[in-house]
């Protein structure tokens, strides 16, 4: 069965669950974890409904492109569906740590992105859960904590980041909303 994400390139669902089943199953020694990233881009359908599905195409091929130079090398990155991701981080971070890779994965994926001389920029939403290991732990309860800080991030008005229900504040800046923006009517086309 397939693995990758034909779109993308990156891990599919399925490779994603088959990980995080077996890290649930052979405990947290198996692969060292430090936090689960839910992603989701912002009023991606508006890209769809306005310059059709080879945009949506290339939109996605880039979100996954700025998520691998953004994201340490050891991080599987997966796209789940649509315009969803997901991230297990294995890497030695605290929380200062993952809240500024994920400010620093925010900003990158908020760049504007140019496509067939239209301009786009997106919001991003993302929801972590930081792996802890207190008494009666369970990992299966991380992707429920992960999912409620993404929706956390998603009730805000999205382009925001939520870290186990705490707002992360990243940098205010220009880009940030999902706009679509018409070719200038002069000049040459926008580049990427």
């Amino acid at each position: 069965m397939a693995e990758r994400d034909p779109l993308t390139g990156l891990a599919n669902r399925r490779l994603f669950d088959a990980h995080f089943r077996e890290m649930v199953s052979d405990g947290i020694n198996h692969a060292f974890v430090s936090a689960l990233v839910l992603i989701d881009l912002d009023r991606f359908k508006q890209v769809n409904d306005h310059l059709g599905h080879a945009a949506g195409d290339e939109c996605l091929r880039q979100v996954a492109i700025r998520l691998q130079k953004a994201l340490p090398d050891a991080a599987l990155i997966a796209r789940l569906g649509g315009d969803e991701f997901a991230v297990l981080l294995r890497a030695p971070l605290d929380a200062a740590g993952i809240a500024r890779l994920l400010k620093r994965a925010s900003l990158a994926l908020c760049r504007p992105l140019a496509w067939n001389g239209t301009h786009m920029d997106f919001g991003v939403s993302i929801g972590a859960a930081v792996l802890r290991q207190p008494p009666g732990f369970k990992l299966s309860n991380l992707f429920n904590r992960a999912d409620a800080a993404l929706y956390a991030a998603k009730a805000k008005g999205g382009n925001s980041v939520n870290i186990d229900g705490a707002a992360v504040t990243v940098k205010p800046s220009r880009f940030g909303r999902a706009r679509i923006d018409p070719p200038p009517l002069t000049g040459g086309p926008v580049m990427p």
